[in-house]
């Protein structure tokens, strides 16, 4: 459902508020018009999801700060709204992580690692995959949905292997993440059984503390969501690639060893 259709449900003086403050709310910067253009987008979400998200709106404060805080707050409620993507399935998933956000994540389990969290990762990286599994166990990766592409050409390969230029710019540039100039540790992966691969929706993109500059709701006719790559100044503009999320994994889904991309 989109939200114009659940709009269209309500009186005209409460559409007409709602589409008033919206718009006052979201003009001051690039990242808050995007984000009520992705709302007007968004077509997976359900007819309650709406209605909290128009209580949201209603309920903040004049200043784009509290509309945030108010939407983040619902949004954090409808993790796997956007449903799971058809079958078949890939076999094959990559996600890439900052090196210092895969090195926090280890430092915050000591029973992994209880020192120098930077010398260990470079001591796995390209190790073999049984080794890595050993080494890091069962702890999950992350505490949230976790964001995942694929190569839609060769699911049963790893879709790192395909993205050129093949360095951590290129991959920044075609997942559409932050522009900084960190290593990327990536991580290829089979689903465990019991986890299935979602759409991601404004759900998730706005979701945390930080919220996604890049991200565009999937069609309705998709078969899964796709990334919105960083423009290229002068150059040919990328590809998005294929994008899902699913729930958190660890190590013991790793189907290759850890390689890490250099800007």
């Amino acid at each position: 459902m989109k939200l114009d259709d659940y709009l269209a449900t309500l009186p005209s003086w409460q559409r007409d508020k709602f589409n008033a403050k919206l718009n006052s709310l979201t003009r001051p910067d690039s990242l808050m018009t995007q984000f009520a253009l992705n709302l007007r987008e968004e077509c997976r979400l359900n007819r309650h999801t709406w209605e909290r998200v128009v209580e949201a709106v209603d309920a903040a404060d004049p200043t784009p700060e509290q509309l945030k805080a108010k939407v983040t707050e619902v949004f954090r409620g409808f993790p796997w709204e956007g449903g799971e993507i058809p079958l078949p399935w890939p076999t094959r998933f990559g996600r890439a992580m900052d090196r210092g956000e895969f090195t926090s994540w280890l430092s915050s389990n000591p029973n992994i690692v209880s020192k120098d969290a930077d010398r260990f990762v470079d001591g796995i990286i390209g190790e073999p995959v049984e080794e890595v599994r050993d080494q890091l166990g069962t702890v999950p990766f992350s505490r949230f949905p976790m964001w995942a592409t694929f190569n839609d050409n060769a699911p049963d390969t790893n879709p790192f292997s395909s993205m050129l230029p093949p360095d951590a710019t290129g991959i920044r540039i075609r997942l559409g993440l932050s522009m900084n100039s960190s290593e990327l540790l990536l991580l290829v992966y089979a689903l465990p059984a019991g986890i299935a691969p979602h759409y991601p929706t404004v759900a998730n993109a706005y979701a945390g503390a930080t919220w996604f500059s890049y991200f565009r709701p999937s069609h309705e006719s998709h078969q899964c969501g796709f990334t919105q790559p960083h423009e290229i100044p002068l150059g040919t503009p990328a590809q998005p690639c294929p994008e899902v999320i699913h729930a958190p994994i660890s190590a013991e889904a790793l189907e290759e060893p850890l390689q890490i991309a250099r800007p």
